[in-house]
């Protein structure tokens, strides 16, 4: 294309003239064989390459008779309608990568407040290399990026609690969400519900003392009108789980944890099992809102001793009814949420690709959460239950696990929407993860 020297035609002169009125950047002509082709062009600085950069954009083509012929960019990376367009859809893609794939300062100090979320600020600035102030910058800026919540990891055995999950698959007609929604909120002991697609079209996490009250509790489910006259399947199983989490419902700890407050009197003494202190409850309570939160505020909020607080969190990790502070993240550019329901048909095929399989779990990401939300063990049916958090449709995580994985089949759900609790999207590392300790150890027997 060479650019017009030339004097052009008064009717091409004068759409080009009303063409430069419609555009904010420059608009200049080219002809190649005898044709008029026009194009949008600015320039600007790049941060990134310390240099001004010239940005093209084809904007169409005027006939001899005048006509302006739009070009018509059918590529996604092409679909602008001017060059401010493009410029703009190009930034958005460059945040939603950034968003997807943070630099290895940022991954450094999602893994650290993951481990410790109250892990102090010079801490992490000489875990990174940056200075307090450019730390704290960051800091922020990934809160709000991610919408970062500061909350506790915590078991329900301290509180004699078991963890069960639920399986539902509808045969005929799908009750309404809103409605399946409403009689679940009912049931403080359920931590997480989804509305699901494919195997399974609703799954729920609860908390249950034993099988006999989880199974009233099931049943009372089932029985209400939502459920009652719906043909369905309902599996439910025990779950342990050694990766990732999901955090407990204030719902649960206003009307289930408060119950096992123990105050001394005549009639009881000493605490029972799964009782805690007030203080502790208060404690819990106070974290698992904000696991960052001061102790001194705490204090101050609760009208305790000074320093009452602290100690009771001391006390609270080292009898591991508190297992961690650590953070969620709600803002997150995923495509989905993928479950997958492992049952073990061959336990020695399983076992023969184990260490595989459990590297295969803690592969490093460049993304801002681990591969997985969450890992368990079920026993209805006997197996494995995943969760796989999904940034690009791409991505078929059922046959990667395959290539590491023997003696199971494996059932798909994708969840569609959440109606209760969240997910504990978050990173840590690979090396404080029991996989990794588990096959060091197996390692060193060998």
């Amino acid at each position: 294309m060479m650019k017009n020297r030339q004097k052009l035609p008064k009717i091409i002169a004068n759409r080009l003239a009303q063409i430069k009125k419609e555009y904010k950047h420059n608009v200049s002509i080219g002809i190649i064989h005898g044709k008029y082709y026009i194009m949008e062009t600015t320039r600007t600085f790049s941060p990134e390459k310390q240099r001004y950069i010239t940005t093209t954009f084809y904007v169409g083509r005027i006939l001899n008779d005048g006509t302006f012929i739009k070009a018509r960019h059918r590529k996604e990376s092409t679909s602008a309608t001017s060059l401010e367009d493009m410029i703009k859809k190009n930034n958005i893609k460059d945040r939603l990568n950034d968003l997807i794939h943070p630099d290895n300062a940022d991954l450094k100090i999602l893994e650290l407040i993951s481990k410790n979320s109250r892990i102090p600020i010079n801490e992490i600035s000489r875990e990174i290399g940056f200075s307090n102030s450019a730390t704290k910058y960051r800091l922020r800026r990934l809160e709000k990026l991610y919408n970062i919540s500061y909350t506790i990891e915590i078991a329900p055995r301290p509180f004699d609690y078991f963890r069960y999950i639920v399986f539902v698959k509808f045969m005929d007609i799908i009750p309404d969400h809103e409605n399946i929604k409403k009689i679940l909120l009912n049931e403080p002991t359920i931590q997480f519900a989804a509305i699901t697609k494919g195997d399974y079209n609703l799954i729920f996490y609860i908390f249950a003392e034993n099988t006999q009250i989880l199974e009233n509790r099931i049943y009372s489910i089932r029985s209400s009108d939502v459920f009652a006259n719906r043909n369905s399947e309902w599996i439910v199983s025990y779950m342990t789980y050694s990766y990732g989490y999901v955090p407990i419902t204030d719902n649960f700890i206003e009307h289930m944890l408060k119950d096992r407050v123990w105050h001394k009197s005549k009639d009881r003494p000493r605490r029972q099992k799964g009782q805690i202190l007030e203080r502790e409850y208060l404690v819990i309570k106070a974290l698992n809102n904000n696991s960052r939160m001061d102790f001194s505020e705490m204090d101050r909020m609760y009208n305790l001793n000074d320093g009452a607080s602290q100690y009771t969190y001391r006390r609270l990790i080292d009898n591991e009814t508190i297992l961690r502070t650590t953070i969620k993240m709600s803002n997150l550019p995923l495509k989905y949420n993928l479950i997958l329901k492992c049952e073990q048909k061959n336990i020695n095929e399983f076992n023969n690709k184990r260490l595989e399989y459990l590297l295969h779990t803690i592969d490093d990401t460049t993304t801002p959460i681990n591969k997985y939300a969450l890992i368990g063990d079920i026993g209805a049916t006997y197996g494995l239950l995943l969760i796989a958090p999904i940034f690009n449709e791409n991505n078929d995580i059922e046959a990667d696990i395959k290539r590491h994985i023997d003696g199971v089949t494996i059932s798909t759900s994708i969840i569609t929407r959440i109606i209760i609790g969240e997910l504990g999207y978050r990173r840590i590392n690979r090396l404080d993860t029991p996989q990794y300790k588990f096959i060091e150890s197996a390692k060193k027997e060998e």
